[in-house]
């Protein structure tokens, strides 16, 4: 009778130790995939600003085009008014 009991509980006790054994396999496949989505969120974060300084600069330079363009246009009608003055003047 001790000999089933024995052995009844040497089997709860394998079985008990397959969970555990199971779920420390789970928890270390769930500690790298934690660590993975760290590792990306990092890169994305380093794309992220990444994108935001390459958006800056084309944001300034878009300025930077539109002030050249202003500049050009009121040279234009500089130069367009000049040249009416003279015909008049002719």
């Amino acid at each position: 009778m001790l000999d089933g009991e024995t052995k009844k509980k040497s089997k709860e006790l394998e079985e008990l130790a397959d969970r555990v054994r199971q779920d420390e396999q789970r928890e270390e496949e769930m500690r790298r995939e934690v660590f993975g989505q760290k590792q990306r969120f990092v890169e994305a974060e380093a794309s992220r600003e990444v994108l935001r300084k390459e958006l800056a600069n084309i944001q300034r330079h878009y300025v930077e085009l539109e002030d050249e363009q202003r500049m050009r246009e009121r040279d234009y009608k500089l130069a367009v008014e000049d040249a009416r003055r003279l015909g008049k003047d002719k």
